[in-house]
């Protein structure tokens, strides 16, 4: 029998917990939002249209903006009503982002915690860990903090597997034909359909989920009567139609698929590749586990001291989930996470989609989170791991002390000994200058070959 998922019973003071961990996730992504550089990409959707006279109407300005950019119709017409109820600025233009993927790090407790089993562990800590991973995630931040659609996606991929084991404990064994099932399908497709609308990367998720319950109900219809088969095919026929359209309103340019900039991405389907694929792996965990570095200038593949106790704390918790540790249903997510990075590495030998440390593959990190938090957790008893834990934090502290002189020096590479200080402060300005003078120029000279 499969288990059921359990109703969120917390006490109050992990409603608290809970609550400051949600409200430091805002408030790092909502900090000055208005005040970040804005990337050229996002002139994709804030251009002329949201902020000029040149107004567009709503459909008008979703369809060409996905006909003419590699966003989708859905993102863009929720772009065009935020910023026509809200104002044309470009912090009502990155708010929907930021909310999606603030609420993002509440389904991930709500993951974590509805799928752990409550007699045999404490579900509370590792739904909580896996919430702080997501809150403090500088790459998970970064794209919240953008126009483009990249930072929802992992809201829709944990909707849509809070929906997919809803419909997995709502059918049982039998798959019979109750309200609740039909409620969660409703949940389900309404997910999914979001999904395909929103981003194209997005659509993996639910392609992978669609396949494995079309599997199991085939099998639960074989034991249902002809009536209760009926009624069970035509709200899956319903459901497929709708998600069809969705599928169909939201499909891409072809010449939007490959992408040249991330040719190092794609493989060749040869056996030389699967070393490559396991760096770009590698490389997978460490951009969804990094907590410390912009990833703008952060190379995923390199071995980094502070990222790489992370990954394998992941590795940990996800054998430990395939092992059954953690319950039935956390082994299912852990197969169905495995089967879910197999896919776009499959697919990137047909240069399809690419696949490592991509902000394409950004919907995968509340996952790998997750079995980190579970990895952490069961290393709550080891003593040996509490003083590794200690070391860690600090060689991170101390790495990232250094890090900071370094960038000092480089900003201000004069010795003591060859000058006063006020000849250092001088020189320190006109260095900083220059270097203003010289960003402005790249960014003009970028904006008029874009016009070009």
């Amino acid at each position: 029998m499969l288990e059921q998922l359990s109703p969120p019973s917390m006490k109050p003071w992990q409603w608290v917990f809970f609550a400051a961990v949600f409200a430091a996730a805002f408030l790092l992504r909502v900090h000055d939002l208005s005040r970040i550089f804005l990337w050229l990409d996002e002139t994709d959707l804030f251009n002329e249209s949201i902020y000029g006279n040149h107004h567009r109407s709503l459909l008008d300005f979703a369809f060409g903006t996905r006909n003419g950019t590699t966003q989708s119709w859905g993102w863009s017409a929720i772009f065009w009503i935020v910023t026509r109820a809200f104002g044309p600025s470009i912090a009502v233009a990155r708010m929907p982002a930021v909310l999606v993927n603030t609420a993002g790090v509440a389904l991930l407790f709500a993951l974590v915690y509805r799928l752990l089993p409550e007699s045999s562990v404490n579900r509370f800590w590792p739904a909580l860990f896996a919430a702080i991973f997501a809150a403090i995630s500088v790459v998970q931040m970064n794209y919240s903090q953008q126009t483009y659609p990249y930072g929802a996606t992992p809201f829709l991929a944990l909707a849509v597997m809070l929906a997919r084991f809803e419909v997995r404990a709502a059918a049982g064994v039998e798959w019979k034909a109750t309200p609740r099932l039909f409620r969660a399908v409703t949940l389900y497709t309404a997910a999914i359909s979001l999904s395909f609308c929103v981003h194209a990367s997005a659509a993996l998720i639910p392609a992978l989920s669609m396949a494995v319950i079309g599997f199991g109900a085939l099998q639960g219809l074989r034991s249902q009567t002809g009536q209760e088969r009926k009624r069970l095919l035509r709200w899956a026929a319903a459901s497929g139609v709708i998600i069809v359209c969705a599928a169909a309103l939201g499909a891409k340019n072809p010449k939007y698929g490959y992408r040249p900039y991330l040719a190092d991405y794609y493989e060749a389907p040869s056996l030389h590749a699967i070393p490559n694929l396991l760096l770009h792996a590698y490389g997978l965990g460490s951009y969804a586990l990094n907590l410390f570095y912009n990833p703008a200038l952060y190379f995923p593949n390199r071995l980094n001291p502070a990222i790489l106790p992370l990954v394998l704390i992941c590795i940990l918790g996800w054998g430990l989930a395939l092992w059954g540790q953690f319950g039935r249903e956390i082994r299912h997510l852990a197969v169905f996470s495995a089967a879910a990075i197999a896919l776009p590495a499959s697919l990137s030998s047909l240069r399809v989609f690419p696949f490592g440390g991509v902000r394409q593959l950004l919907f995968l990190g509340p996952f790998l989170m997750a079995f980190a938090a579970l990895g952490l957790y069961s290393l709550r008893a080891n003593r040996f791991a509490k003083y590794m834990g200690l070391a860690a934090a600090g060689a991170c502290r101390v790495h990232r002390r250094r890090a900071k002189l370094v960038a000092n020096r480089l900003a201000c590479p004069f010795r003591r000994s060859w000058f006063s200080v006020s000849q250092r402060k001088i020189l320190c300005e006109s260095r900083t200058n220059s270097w203003r003078r010289k960003n402005r120029f790249v960014a003009v000279a970028a904006q008029n070959g874009r016009l070009l």
